[in-house]
């Protein structure tokens, strides 16, 4: 009987003997760090240092450095080994699990660090038992301080293998072998981004690998995912919504992650809101708020988008029901919830700067500029404040200094473009949209802005060539119509205009019908088809004067006045003509303040033939000397030099008498 209470105890000493480490073989870690390089020197010792006190295997796989970096990794303890680099990321990484000897593996790279708070976390992560993954909180600290969730520890299972050439992962190892993932507060800090060069060169060189993979595996979803993404996040807008269409018409991607398709619908929305496509943008993004309404980067995206579309109304719901953006959730891509923070009080500003309220706006322009001083957007937005303060040169002034920080913004040309149309600047403002066609080209307002530009210069085939080019990207448009129209009238080519003009439909807008009967009566009696302008004539002006309340020749004033108000100005030059035509009216007065409306409109050669014939009509030598004032600015506008100095010099002529 003792003999075999002896051997019972002797039977549980060696089973505890089996879990205490051995003199001849030490205990193995709880976890396999695991890490590839490559010519790491200037991050790989920051980042070792930091796991010290971790208690893990070390395990680095060289891929072919030349500076040093293997012997930093033996410094350290490391276990290294080789792998030649085959262009293919997770290969190099499985090579490293291959050596793990752990329960548990957690893959870094070189420019990561763990903070020493984060030790005691991972500690207790890997004390459950090795059946599901983790995922940690990635944060980039560099060009911005984005945050996201990253599967980054896993079992140590030989059927667990990291898959992609570029952007590997083992998630899809994960949900085959119906391994769950959790969400951690582990933090690592990744270091990699340090600049923007370095960004875009990282980029592109995984732009250029994912190609590649795709050309033979067509079919990979989430690496074509990740290949529009990177477009997306280095400005290729264009190849982005491209990228990203090609993932939505395969069905298999359709029904791949939830998360994968909502960002991607939100990232295709983003890329067309900068091509300025804005009715694309926002069938995105309402697409991606049926799968996710409370998103905070989709709510800014859609304020964003109503901003651009005038919806003011629209924009503010949007932010105003938008959480803390001080304290940022983590999502599965990196959002910089600082840059969200800034966004929302810029945008608040813009539409409280397009509903005058301009004392709010200030405020929030201010909110903003504390957060981030730099950045190009305080400067372009000051510029709209002033703009709308009534203070142009100072507004010019704010543009400038967003164009220096950021030189390839369409969005600021644009501004400056017409901040320059309305101070009676053409030559500069056509330069802006020249570089506006440049950055994104044939954009329907650049190509009708430099088709009325090119008008007032008197180039009416280019100004035609311009506008052709804008209705065949959008015929649907009334108002290429009718520059179109404009342009035919001036170089006299009359039934043509009428022709372009019988392409708009005026139906149910009074205003509408009224330029359009008066430019059409314009062109028909040029051509002395008079009996087609009675017809014409008598087949609107009941509907205008019901919608002005006033008899005809009035109702035109009222529209004319109205138009100038607004700023629309070429809508008010010819309303007024209208009220000219049916008061005939030749007096001085009424001729002067047509003139005035011209230079308004930029309709310049159409002002310089109203100040020639007031000029020749006026006995007044004030009203004499304003006219010359009148003619030298539109000339000015024109860069005609030697025409400017006729002016000034005639104006010095008779301001002697």
């Amino acid at each position: 009987m003792a003999k075999s209470k002896r051997k019972r105890k002797n039977r549980k000493q060696k089973i505890a003997y089996k879990n205490k480490p051995s003199k001849n073989k030490p205990e193995v870690p709880v976890i396999s760090i695991c890490m590839i390089v490559k010519n790491e020197k200037a991050h790989l010792p920051a980042c070792l240092e930091s796991l010290k006190g971790l208690d893990a295997e070390l395990i680095i796989v060289d891929t072919g450095s030349t500076d040093g970096t293997v012997q930093i990794a033996k410094d350290y303890g490391a276990k290294v080994f080789y792998f030649p680099w085959n262009n293919n990321f997770s290969d190099a990484r499985n090579e490293s699990l291959k050596h793990a000897a752990s329960r548990w593996i957690l893959w870094l790279d070189a420019d990561d660090i763990v903070p020493g708070s984060e030790h005691e976390k991972i500690r207790k992560l890997a004390q459950q038992e090795p059946n599901k993954g983790f995922s940690f909180i990635l944060r980039n600290q560099g060009i911005d301080d984005s945050r996201c969730y990253q599967l980054r520890m896993f079992p140590n299972r030989p059927n667990i293998r990291f898959e992609g050439a570029v952007h590997e992962q083992v998630a899809r190892t994960l949900d085959r072998l119906k391994i769950p993932i959790e969400m951690s507060d582990v933090m690592v800090i990744h270091t990699g981004y340090s600049s923007v060069q370095v960004v875009m060169d990282k980029k592109n060189k995984y732009i250029r690998m994912m190609s590649s993979w795709l050309q033979e595996h067509p079919e990979d979803c989430l690496i074509r995912y990740q290949y529009a993404m990177t477009l997306h996040t280095i400005d290729r807008h264009r190849d982005a919504t491209e990228a990203f269409e090609v993932f939505f018409k395969n069905s298999k991607c359709l029904n791949q992650d939830r998360n994968i398709l909502f960002y991607s619908l939100i990232l295709t929305g983003r890329s067309y809101l900068n091509l300025g496509n804005f009715p694309k943008a926002l069938h995105h993004l309402l697409e991606a708020e049926k799968l996710d309404s409370e998103s905070d980067f989709l709510k800014v995206s859609l304020a964003e988008i109503y901003t651009n579309l005038n919806n003011m109304e629209k924009a503010l719901q949007e932010l105003e029901s938008i959480g803390d953006l001080t304290h940022p959730k983590i999502s599965f891509i990196p959002l910089d919830y600082g840059i969200l923070h800034f966004a929302q009080n810029t945008l608040f500003a813009s539409n409280l700067i397009k509903l005058n309220r301009l004392e709010q706006a200030q405020e929030y322009l201010k909110k903003a500029e504390q957060l981030k001083p730099e950045r190009a957007e305080i400067a372009y937005y000051w510029g709209e404040w002033y703009e709308r303060s009534g203070d142009l040169n100072k507004a010019l002034s704010f543009y400038k200094e967003a164009i220096e920080k950021s030189p390839d913004t369409f969005l600021y040309h644009f501004k400056k473009g017409n901040l320059h149309l309305a101070m009676g600047d053409a030559s500069h403002s056509k330069k802006e949209y020249e570089i506006c066609q440049q950055l994104i080209p044939n954009t329907r307002e650049i190509l009708t802005n430099l088709g009325i530009l090119e008008r007032l210069y008197g180039r009416f085939d280019a100004s035609l060539a311009y506008l052709e080019k804008a209705i065949q990207n959008d015929s649907g448009e009334d108002e290429l119509y009718f520059q179109k129209a404009l342009t035919l009238y001036d170089q006299k080519e009359y039934e043509k205009s009428v022709r372009s003009l019988q392409e708009l439909d005026e139906e149910g807008r009074p205003e509408k019908a009224a330029l359009l009967l008066l430019l059409n009566w314009l062109c028909l009696g040029e051509i002395q088809n008079f009996g087609d302008a009675l017809k014409l004539f008598s087949g609107h002006y009941n509907q205008i004067e019901k919608f002005t309340g006033r008899p005809l020749e009035d109702a035109f004033l009222i529209l004319s006045e109205d138009y100038g108000k607004n700023g629309r100005y070429y809508e008010s030059e010819f309303s007024y003509t209208m009220h000219r035509l049916l008061k005939k009216d030749p007096s001085t007065e009424t001729l002067e303040t047509l003139a005035e409306i011209q230079m308004q409109a930029f309709h310049l050669n159409a002002a310089i033939g109203s100040l020639e014939n007031l000029i020749l009509k006026s006995q007044n030598l004030n009203g004499l000397i304003r006219y010359f004032r009148y003619l030298g600015q539109c000339y000015t506008s024109l860069g005609t030099g030697e025409a400017v100095d006729m002016c000034r010099h005639k104006i010095e002529e008779l301001a002697s008498q």
